[in-house]
């Protein structure tokens, strides 16, 4: 029986990272059903009932050691973790499970990884001898095909994938009629889901997307529905944005979990984004969506689904944002082709992870 250790962004409630996990859980389940799988979380007890294998936390260093000691595989599991631009801690804490794996004699995969920014000379070095020890990259675009090749990581095998998120498989059980009566949203008027969150600078978009959101209630009669992304983090500018409104609007105020956020934007008519994976989860659903730029993995993944995008949250000309918002909401169904074009191909590029993962596994 092989062992496998998934390691990521787990148990801090971020919709997107939760999402992969359930998409990774799914991939090992297809593999192999007799595969022994423990993750690293940061709330290892809510774990099991929610993806159905075991955890440890991943900031208790004994339980693990021992897990990658005893591991075959160390799965560094989607999201841009090896990076520098929030801590170097973080980085350091990936790299040393790298580390430590490779020193077990484990295999390891990197499974549709983002991969930087890492701007620390120190930073670069000890990512290029950790990494290149590494077995398998899949990676998530080609911005961080770049990433590699500038700090000349040339030893293990690297694929340009998918994010995972474009292969879950969607739970058609669930019902949103629950989570609208809860939250106070009027399934009488199109629904727009907004979803920011907190950056650089956010006094001046907090005011022009308080602007927006009036707009398209007073234009559409549009219900607006703040969705934090990560929670409760993401709720704090959403209240922002919502005080500088005209109108009320809605913000979502409980936890839900990626199956149930994506089902609630499969009732939306239009999706705006700063978070990636809201926009992974409106193209799974074909709902008409706006990107805004705020990080490169965003900007590559509105390119590769050919939506609309506001490249720099600095410069947000209202104008031309209303013009695109107008074509989306007149012309709904031509978005929504164009949309299950891109999101096919991607769910193809996608399904590749798994492939390259099952050779490890062999």
């Amino acid at each position: 029986m092989k062992r496998v250790v998934v390691s990521g962004y787990y148990g801090f409630k971020n919709s997107g990272d939760d999402a992969i996990l359930s998409s990774i859980c799914a991939d090992l389940r297809a593999i192999s059903p007799d595969l022994a799988v423990t993750i690293l979380s940061n709330t290892p007890e809510e774990v099991p009932a929610e993806y159905g294998f075991p955890a440890v936390h991943r900031f208790r260093l004994g339980q693990v050691v021992t897990a990658l000691k005893n591991c075959d595989l160390l799965l560094m599991g989607g999201g841009s973790l090896l990076q520098d631009g929030t801590s170097s801690r973080s980085l350091y804490y990936y790299l040393g499970l790298i580390w430590l794996a490779k020193c077990f004699g484990a295999r390891v995969i990197l499974y549709a990884n983002g991969i930087g920014p890492i701007r620390r000379r120190v930073n670069r070095w000890l990512t290029r001898q950790i990494v290149n020890k590494v077995d398998t990259i899949t990676l998530r675009e080609h911005l961080s095909l770049e990433v590699l090749t500038g700090l000349k990581i040339t030893r293990p095998k690297v694929a340009v994938t998918a994010d995972p998120v474009f292969n879950l498989k969607l739970d058609g059980s669930i019902s949103t009629a629950g989570i609208c009566q809860r939250e106070g949203i009027d399934l009488e008027r199109p629904m727009v889901g907004v979803m920011f969150r907190s950056w650089q600078q956010e006094e001046a978009y907090v005011k022009k997307m308080a602007a927006l959101c009036d707009y398209l209630m007073e234009t559409y009669g549009a219900q607006i529905v703040f969705v934090p992304m990560r929670f409760p983090a993401d709720i704090r500018i959403a209240e922002d944005i919502q005080a500088k409104m005209r109108a009320a609007a809605v913000v979502i105020r409980h936890y839900y979990t990626a199956q149930e956020i994506i089902a609630l934007i499969g009732q939306m008519k239009l999706v705006l984004s700063m978070r990636l994976h809201a926009l992974i989860y409106a193209a799974v659903q074909g709902v008409p969506m706006m990107g805004f730029n705020y990080d490169p993995k965003v900007l590559y993944y509105v390119k590769e689904l050919d939506v609309e995008c506001v490249n720099h949250m600095h410069h947000i000309r209202l104008e031309e944002i209303e013009e695109s918002i107008a074509a989306m909401m007149e012309s709904p169904e031509a978005y929504r082709q164009k949309i299950a074009v891109n999101t096919a191909r991607l769910k193809k590029e996608a399904k590749e992870n798994r492939a390259y993962l099952a050779e490890l596994l062999e």
